[in-house]
């Protein structure tokens, strides 16, 4: 399947491409300072852009090696652990059965710990941190977009500047009508948590109904994957999702290029990423 508009094979993840009719911005009558703050605007479009690509590339490249809860140590070596020191403690047969209790407990973390410390030496990532990949690569995913879409806000407040980089940004908004409020959320999980806005108001939670969620009465929801659809409730109280995909990036590109193709340029032709 081909990605029209762009040429990129979905399963190969090419770098997300940007040509500039020129290498200059040519912008008769506006003061210097002002173009060149622009120009580097487009250079942090350029930046997001990459860096969502990067975390796409990453994202997909970690969905199939999602891990859940990893076994636990070998049932026999861990018991063989635990009896070394209980003979190591001599537990008298003069405890009451809750000393007894407690002291097996004790024993018990002690073997735990000391099993995982010892994989931990050896090399081995806990399961825990590498269930984390997959979110970590689609909020990097996430902020990028965000990103870009506030630099295309920035890019466009200047009276001088073609009125077709505001309908790009809104364009791009439009078509990511979440974007924001999942974005607000994952920055901002310690407020959703309790149940805040931005302003410490409570939220009320709206339903939710989707192929993973049943919640006709409400729920809060944070950090969710579904499939590639990374989700959160937002600061209205209703769940929202933004697809980690190439649809979406490029959409991003899309907004991108229409900015620099709104503006006259001075050659030679310049194209990103450059190798």
């Amino acid at each position: 399947m081909v990605v029209t508009g762009c040429g990129y094979q979905i399963g190969k993840l090419f770098p997300f491409e940007l040509t500039y009719p020129g290498h200059w911005l040519d912008c008769p009558g506006v003061a210097q300072d002002d173009v060149h703050e622009v120009g580097i605007v487009f250079y942090v479009l350029e930046s997001h852009l990459a860096d969502a690509a990067l975390a796409l590339r990453l994202f997909e490249s970690e969905r199939p090696n999602v891990r859940f809860a990893g076994p636990e140590p070998e049932a026999f070596y861990s018991r063989r652990r635990e009896m070394e020191l209980e003979r190591e403690l001599q537990l008298g047969p003069d405890l009451s059965p809750e000393e007894r209790w407690a002291a097996y407990e004790r024993i018990r973390f002690d073997v735990d710990v000391a099993l995982k410390r010892e994989r931990w030496a050896a090399g081995e990532i806990p399961d825990a941190h590498l269930r984390r990949a997959v979110f970590l690569y689609a909020q990097a995913f996430l902020f990028a977009l965000d990103g870009i879409g506030k630099a295309l806000t920035a890019l466009g407040s200047p009276a001088w500047v073609p009125a077709a980089v505001t309908t790009a940004r809104d364009d791009y908004y439009r078509s990511l009508p979440t974007l924001t409020g999942v974005r607000d959320t994952s920055h901002h999980l310690e407020d959703r948590a309790r149940r805040r806005d931005r302003r410490g108001r409570q939220i009320a939670l709206k339903p939710v109904v989707n192929n993973m969620i049943s919640a006709p009465g409400g729920a809060l929801i944070l950090d969710n994957l579904n499939g590639n659809r990374y989700g959160s409730t937002m600061e209205d109280g209703s769940f929202g999702e933004v697809e980690v995909s190439v649809q979406s990036l490029e959409l991003a590109r899309t907004a991108i290029q229409a900015c620099i193709d709104a503006f006259s340029w001075r050659p030679p032709r310049h194209h990103v990423p450059s190798r």
